[in-house]
Protein backbone atom coordinates (compact mmCIF):
# COMPACT_ATOMS: atom_id res chain seq x y z
CA UNK A 1 0.00 0.00 0.00
CA UNK A 2 1.47 3.68 -1.08
CA UNK A 3 1.63 6.18 1.22
CA UNK A 4 -0.11 9.16 -0.87
CA UNK A 5 -1.97 8.60 -3.99
CA UNK A 6 -1.02 11.85 -6.43
CA UNK A 7 -3.72 13.64 -8.53
CA UNK A 8 -1.06 14.53 -11.02
CA UNK A 9 2.29 16.10 -11.70
CA UNK A 10 2.66 19.87 -10.00
CA UNK A 11 5.44 21.51 -11.00
CA UNK A 12 9.51 21.10 -12.47
CA UNK A 13 12.41 22.59 -10.86
CA UNK A 14 15.84 23.21 -12.20
CA UNK A 15 18.65 25.57 -12.16
CA UNK A 16 20.05 27.77 -14.83
CA UNK A 17 23.26 29.88 -14.38
CA UNK A 18 21.29 32.93 -16.00
CA UNK A 19 17.68 32.81 -15.38
CA UNK A 20 17.23 35.60 -17.96
CA UNK A 21 18.31 33.49 -20.68
CA UNK A 22 15.98 30.53 -19.55
CA UNK A 23 12.98 32.56 -19.31
CA UNK A 24 13.76 33.63 -22.71
CA UNK A 25 13.22 29.88 -24.20
CA UNK A 26 10.48 29.09 -21.84
CA UNK A 27 8.27 31.94 -23.10
CA UNK A 28 8.97 31.36 -26.59
CA UNK A 29 8.44 27.74 -25.44
CA UNK A 30 4.96 29.14 -24.08
CA UNK A 31 5.18 29.14 -20.87
CA UNK A 32 4.07 32.55 -18.72
CA UNK A 33 6.64 34.28 -16.72
CA UNK A 34 5.14 35.15 -13.09
CA UNK A 35 8.32 36.90 -12.56
CA UNK A 36 10.89 36.43 -9.48
CA UNK A 37 9.34 35.45 -6.18
CA UNK A 38 12.15 35.52 -3.65
CA UNK A 39 15.10 33.31 -5.04
CA UNK A 40 13.29 31.42 -7.52
CA UNK A 41 11.60 32.32 -11.14
CA UNK A 42 7.91 31.08 -11.47
CA UNK A 43 6.30 30.02 -14.70
CA UNK A 44 2.76 28.91 -15.10
CA UNK A 45 0.93 27.54 -17.84
CA UNK A 46 -2.58 28.35 -19.62
CA UNK A 47 -4.65 26.08 -16.84
CA UNK A 48 -5.57 27.41 -13.63
CA UNK A 49 -2.15 25.60 -11.76
CA UNK A 50 -0.57 28.93 -9.82
CA UNK A 51 2.39 27.72 -11.81
CA UNK A 52 4.37 24.66 -12.98
CA UNK A 53 7.85 25.70 -13.65
CA UNK A 54 10.38 27.06 -10.77
CA UNK A 55 14.23 27.92 -12.23
CA UNK A 56 16.33 28.85 -9.23
CA UNK A 57 20.24 30.46 -10.12
CA UNK A 58 22.91 28.21 -10.32
CA UNK A 59 24.83 25.68 -12.28
CA UNK A 60 22.58 23.95 -14.60
CA UNK A 61 20.68 20.71 -13.27
CA UNK A 62 17.37 19.29 -12.45
CA UNK A 63 16.61 19.65 -9.46
CA UNK A 64 13.43 17.42 -8.55
CA UNK A 65 9.76 17.96 -9.11
CA UNK A 66 6.23 17.82 -7.47
CA UNK A 67 3.61 15.70 -6.95
CA UNK A 68 -0.49 16.80 -5.89
CA UNK A 69 -1.42 14.53 -3.23
CA UNK A 70 -5.19 13.33 -2.45
CA UNK A 71 -5.08 15.82 1.01
CA UNK A 72 -3.02 17.50 4.15
CA UNK A 73 -3.52 14.10 5.86
CA UNK A 74 -1.82 12.46 2.82
CA UNK A 75 1.10 15.24 3.62
CA UNK A 76 1.19 13.78 7.33
CA UNK A 77 1.61 10.34 6.25
CA UNK A 78 4.48 11.14 4.64
CA UNK A 79 6.01 13.20 7.05
CA UNK A 80 5.95 10.64 9.21
CA UNK A 81 7.05 7.98 7.10
CA UNK A 82 10.32 9.90 6.10
CA UNK A 83 11.00 12.00 9.08
CA UNK A 84 10.60 14.69 7.95
CA UNK A 85 8.05 18.25 8.31
CA UNK A 86 5.63 19.29 6.45
CA UNK A 87 6.42 23.32 5.28
CA UNK A 88 4.45 25.97 3.72
CA UNK A 89 5.11 26.04 0.30
CA UNK A 90 5.06 30.26 0.54
CA UNK A 91 4.65 30.66 -3.02
CA UNK A 92 2.12 32.34 -5.52
CA UNK A 93 -1.25 29.09 -4.71
CA UNK A 94 -0.16 28.75 -1.18
CA UNK A 95 -0.41 25.35 0.23
CA UNK A 96 2.36 23.07 2.15
CA UNK A 97 4.43 20.17 1.06
CA UNK A 98 6.46 17.73 2.01
CA UNK A 99 10.30 17.63 0.38
CA UNK A 100 11.82 14.04 -0.25
CA UNK A 101 15.13 12.50 -1.82
CA UNK A 102 15.04 9.97 -4.20
CA UNK A 103 17.54 7.07 -4.15
CA UNK A 104 19.50 9.63 -6.88
CA UNK A 105 19.10 12.64 -4.60
CA UNK A 106 16.36 14.42 -6.59
CA UNK A 107 14.22 16.40 -4.05
CA UNK A 108 10.59 15.05 -4.84
CA UNK A 109 7.48 17.25 -3.04
CA UNK A 110 4.33 16.07 -2.25
CA UNK A 111 1.78 19.39 -2.48
CA UNK A 112 -1.43 19.88 -1.18
CA UNK A 113 -4.06 22.70 -0.30
CA UNK A 114 -2.85 24.97 -3.05
CA UNK A 115 -5.45 27.65 -4.55
CA UNK A 116 -5.37 27.47 -8.09
CA UNK A 117 -5.98 30.85 -10.28
CA UNK A 118 -8.86 32.48 -11.90
CA UNK A 119 -7.16 33.70 -15.06
CA UNK A 120 -6.38 29.88 -16.44
CA UNK A 121 -7.45 29.66 -20.00
CA UNK A 122 -7.17 26.77 -22.66
CA UNK A 123 -7.73 26.98 -25.89
CA UNK A 124 -11.44 25.22 -27.28
CA UNK A 125 -11.13 22.75 -29.62
CA UNK A 126 -11.88 22.61 -33.00
CA UNK A 127 -13.44 19.77 -34.81
CA UNK A 128 -11.70 17.94 -37.71
CA UNK A 129 -13.21 16.62 -40.72
CA UNK A 130 -11.77 13.47 -41.29
CA UNK A 131 -12.61 10.06 -42.10
CA UNK A 132 -15.27 10.83 -44.06
CA UNK A 133 -17.12 12.42 -41.09
CA UNK A 134 -18.03 16.35 -41.45
CA UNK A 135 -17.53 17.62 -37.49
CA UNK A 136 -16.39 21.28 -38.79
CA UNK A 137 -19.53 22.90 -40.47
CA UNK A 138 -20.12 26.65 -41.16
CA UNK A 139 -16.93 27.48 -38.80
CA UNK A 140 -12.90 27.78 -40.34
CA UNK A 141 -9.78 26.43 -39.01
CA UNK A 142 -7.53 29.50 -38.48
CA UNK A 143 -4.29 28.57 -36.23
CA UNK A 144 -2.49 32.24 -34.78
CA UNK A 145 1.19 32.45 -34.94
CA UNK A 146 3.12 32.90 -32.34
CA UNK A 147 3.57 30.17 -29.65
CA UNK A 148 2.24 27.23 -28.87
CA UNK A 149 -0.92 27.42 -25.71
CA UNK A 150 0.84 25.43 -23.37
CA UNK A 151 -1.59 23.85 -21.21
CA UNK A 152 -0.43 21.60 -18.65
CA UNK A 153 3.39 19.85 -16.84
CA UNK A 154 2.54 16.35 -18.36
CA UNK A 155 5.35 13.98 -17.52
CA UNK A 156 9.10 14.18 -17.17
CA UNK A 157 11.59 11.71 -17.60
CA UNK A 158 14.32 10.81 -15.67
CA UNK A 159 17.62 8.25 -15.40
CA UNK A 160 18.29 6.66 -12.66
CA UNK A 161 21.50 4.16 -11.25
CA UNK A 162 18.98 1.53 -10.29
CA UNK A 163 15.69 1.13 -11.85
CA UNK A 164 14.45 -1.38 -9.61
CA UNK A 165 15.59 0.53 -6.40
CA UNK A 166 13.67 4.32 -7.79
CA UNK A 167 11.12 2.47 -9.14
CA UNK A 168 10.27 0.73 -5.61
CA UNK A 169 11.11 4.08 -4.28
CA UNK A 170 8.20 6.35 -6.11
CA UNK A 171 5.06 2.83 -5.96
CA UNK A 172 5.76 2.73 -1.93
CA UNK A 173 5.24 6.31 -1.70
CA UNK A 174 2.53 7.30 -4.50
CA UNK A 175 1.58 4.01 -5.62
CA UNK A 176 2.60 4.88 -9.20
CA UNK A 177 1.27 1.71 -11.98
CA UNK A 178 3.54 0.52 -14.79
CA UNK A 179 2.03 0.90 -18.16
CA UNK A 180 5.29 -0.36 -20.04
CA UNK A 181 8.27 -2.01 -18.54
CA UNK A 182 10.86 -2.12 -21.03
CA UNK A 183 14.40 -4.80 -20.98
CA UNK A 184 17.78 -4.85 -22.59
CA UNK A 185 17.08 -9.04 -22.73
CA UNK A 186 14.45 -11.22 -20.90
CA UNK A 187 14.72 -10.88 -17.12
CA UNK A 188 17.38 -7.46 -17.66
CA UNK A 189 14.76 -4.80 -17.09
CA UNK A 190 15.84 -1.23 -18.06
CA UNK A 191 13.43 1.00 -16.92
CA UNK A 192 9.74 1.88 -17.12
CA UNK A 193 6.72 4.17 -18.06
CA UNK A 194 4.51 4.70 -15.29
CA UNK A 195 1.38 6.36 -14.81
CA UNK A 196 -0.81 7.52 -11.85
CA UNK A 197 -3.38 5.57 -9.92
CA UNK A 198 -6.51 7.10 -10.43
CA UNK A 199 -8.90 4.03 -9.96
CA UNK A 200 -11.49 4.10 -12.91
CA UNK A 201 -10.45 7.73 -13.84
CA UNK A 202 -8.17 8.11 -16.45
CA UNK A 203 -4.82 9.13 -16.52
CA UNK A 204 -1.94 9.60 -18.34
CA UNK A 205 0.08 6.56 -20.27
CA UNK A 206 2.81 8.31 -17.99
CA UNK A 207 3.59 11.01 -15.52
CA UNK A 208 7.12 9.73 -14.63
CA UNK A 209 9.51 7.50 -16.81
CA UNK A 210 12.62 6.12 -15.29
CA UNK A 211 15.40 4.34 -17.35
CA UNK A 212 18.89 2.85 -15.78
CA UNK A 213 22.16 4.57 -16.72
CA UNK A 214 25.27 5.37 -15.17
CA UNK A 215 24.71 9.28 -14.18
CA UNK A 216 21.17 10.13 -12.99
CA UNK A 217 20.13 13.67 -14.51
CA UNK A 218 16.64 14.85 -16.12
CA UNK A 219 16.36 13.14 -19.47
CA UNK A 220 13.20 15.18 -20.55
CA UNK A 221 10.08 17.39 -19.11
CA UNK A 222 6.96 17.01 -21.23
CA UNK A 223 4.11 19.84 -21.85
CA UNK A 224 0.58 19.38 -23.00
CA UNK A 225 -0.48 21.53 -25.70
CA UNK A 226 -3.89 22.61 -27.31
CA UNK A 227 -3.34 20.54 -30.66
CA UNK A 228 -2.03 19.37 -33.96
CA UNK A 229 -2.12 22.94 -35.32
CA UNK A 230 -1.07 24.50 -32.33
CA UNK A 231 1.94 22.29 -31.97
CA UNK A 232 2.75 22.90 -35.60
CA UNK A 233 2.78 26.75 -34.65
CA UNK A 234 4.96 26.86 -31.62
CA UNK A 235 7.02 24.97 -33.92
CA UNK A 236 7.50 27.75 -36.41
CA UNK A 237 7.61 30.51 -34.08
CA UNK A 238 10.60 28.60 -32.11
CA UNK A 239 12.61 27.95 -35.07
CA UNK A 240 11.91 32.15 -35.82
CA UNK A 241 13.28 32.93 -32.42
CA UNK A 242 16.47 30.95 -33.71
CA UNK A 243 16.26 27.70 -31.87
CA UNK A 244 16.80 24.43 -33.74
CA UNK A 245 14.31 21.45 -33.01
CA UNK A 246 15.57 18.38 -31.79
CA UNK A 247 13.97 15.40 -32.46
CA UNK A 248 10.57 15.67 -34.57
CA UNK A 249 7.63 16.07 -35.30
CA UNK A 250 6.10 12.36 -34.75
CA UNK A 251 4.03 10.14 -32.95
CA UNK A 252 5.34 7.68 -30.02
CA UNK A 253 4.52 4.37 -29.99
CA UNK A 254 3.52 4.12 -26.10
CA UNK A 255 1.81 6.87 -25.30
CA UNK A 256 0.63 7.55 -28.57
CA UNK A 257 1.64 11.46 -28.19
CA UNK A 258 2.20 13.44 -31.49
CA UNK A 259 5.86 14.78 -29.62
CA UNK A 260 8.14 18.31 -31.07
CA UNK A 261 11.19 18.22 -28.80
CA UNK A 262 13.56 21.59 -28.23
CA UNK A 263 16.55 21.66 -26.29
CA UNK A 264 16.76 25.00 -23.40
CA UNK A 265 20.01 27.28 -23.53
CA UNK A 266 21.56 24.19 -22.02
CA UNK A 267 20.85 21.27 -23.64
CA UNK A 268 17.55 20.30 -21.53
CA UNK A 269 14.69 17.95 -23.49
CA UNK A 270 11.67 19.90 -23.38
CA UNK A 271 8.71 18.40 -25.18
CA UNK A 272 5.34 19.75 -26.54
CA UNK A 273 2.83 16.51 -26.87
CA UNK A 274 -0.69 16.33 -27.81
CA UNK A 275 -3.27 13.41 -28.39
CA UNK A 276 -1.88 11.33 -25.74
CA UNK A 277 -3.15 7.72 -24.76
CA UNK A 278 -5.35 7.95 -21.40
CA UNK A 279 -5.52 4.28 -19.43
CA UNK A 280 -7.68 3.09 -16.26
CA UNK A 281 -6.11 1.48 -13.59
CA UNK A 282 -7.67 -1.40 -14.85
CA UNK A 283 -4.85 -1.99 -17.76
CA UNK A 284 -2.36 -4.43 -16.78
CA UNK A 285 1.09 -3.36 -17.37
CA UNK A 286 3.09 -4.34 -20.48
CA UNK A 287 6.64 -5.63 -21.04
CA UNK A 288 7.92 -4.42 -24.26
CA UNK A 289 11.26 -4.32 -25.88
CA UNK A 290 13.97 -1.33 -25.67
CA UNK A 291 14.27 -1.19 -29.41
CA UNK A 292 10.30 0.35 -29.14
CA UNK A 293 10.97 2.38 -26.69
CA UNK A 294 12.53 5.16 -28.88
CA UNK A 295 10.64 4.59 -31.98
CA UNK A 296 8.21 6.06 -33.44
CA UNK A 297 4.81 5.58 -35.34
CA UNK A 298 5.70 7.68 -37.80
CA UNK A 299 8.05 10.94 -38.04
CA UNK A 300 11.59 11.38 -37.57
CA UNK A 301 13.98 8.68 -35.66
CA UNK A 302 15.21 10.37 -32.56
CA UNK A 303 18.91 11.88 -32.91
CA UNK A 304 21.61 10.22 -30.98
CA UNK A 305 21.69 10.96 -27.61
CA UNK A 306 22.85 9.01 -24.53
Amino acid sequence: MSVARPLDIAYVRLAAPDLAVQARFLTDFGLVDLGLHGDVQLFASANEAPFCYIVEQGEAKFLGFGLWVESTEALEALAAREGRRVQSLGLPGGGSYVRMTDPDGFEIDAVAGQSFRSDGTSECPVDWNENGLRRRVDSFRRTEKGPSHVLRLGHLGMAVTDFRRSEGWYKDRFGLLTSEEFETAPGKPLGAFMRLNRGETPTDHHTVVLIESPTPRLRHVAFEVAGLDDLMAGREHLGQCGYRPHWGVGRHIFGSQIFDYWLDPYGREHEHWTDGDQLTAAISPKLVPLSDVMGVQWGAERPSRD
